[in-house]
């Protein structure tokens, strides 16, 4: 709720809102240690959904892939996951590109912003957010919010994935620039992350301050 980029989203009737609310929804599964067959399949029809809403949505497939590697799954949950995540875009892929167009629809024509430009626009979004993502640190350190490093480890690939893909985009085809709203959906993982590493201060806070009584003790014993 104290996001900048979240707060500037929902003035407006766009599709952001619905897609950080799919973002929030497949990284909540995810973190619930998705082991059934209809969990797998839950997460890969969200992700379905999100390669529908935006083009950077198809970023889902690959990184839930990914991050069933990471839990040592077997091949059956990776064949569901892909295909549920893939045909629904897939279709609509087929459907463009039968109708005359490209497979990612209209083509947009020439781009607005340059490369460095588009990477600026990017870097100063990010600074905007600082101011809340400490709020996030601080409010992870107080309550000792804990998470598994294989969810750590797709957040951040997400975060890096579609910033340089809106980066690219930018750059390459009309399109707005990196700003407030394209960049809306990496808060999600960020608040992960930052909760995370807040959690962490407050682990080791706490081992330095047991290290320290136990060293005192030895001292009253001798």
């Amino acid at each position: 709720m104290l996001s900048p980029a979240l707060q500037f989203v929902h003035q407006w009737v766009w599709s952001e809102p619905l897609f950080v609310l799919l973002v929030a929804a497949w990284f909540a599964l995810l973190a619930s240690e998705v082991e059934t067959q209809r969990r797998i399949a839950l997460l890969g029809l969200v992700a379905a959904l999100l390669g529908l809403q935006r083009y950077v949505g198809i970023l889902f497939v690959p990184l839930g892939l990914f991050a069933l590697l990471l839990t040592r799954a077997r091949w059956q949950p990776l064949m569901l996951y892909a295909f549920t995540a893939s045909v629904p875009p897939g279709i609509w892929m087929v459907r463009n590109i039968l109708l005359g167009y490209p497979a990612s629809g209209l083509d947009r024509g020439a781009a607005y912003f340059s490369f460095s430009k588009a990477t600026e626009a990017a870097i100063l979004t990010g600074i905007s957010w600082v101011p809340m993502l400490a709020l996030v640190f601080v409010l992870g350190a107080l309550t000792s919010v804990r998470f598994s490093r294989s969810l750590l480890v797709v957040c951040a690939y997400y975060v890096i994935g579609h910033t340089v893909f809106i980066i690219w985009s930018a750059s390459s085809t009309s399109m707005d620039g990196p700003d407030q709203r394209l960049l809306a959906p990496v808060v999600v993982p960020l608040v992960y992350g930052m909760l995370a590493l807040g959690g962490q201060m407050a682990l080791l806070r706490q081992r330095k301050g047991l290290n320290g009584d136990h060293a005192k003790d030895e001292v009253v014993s001798v």
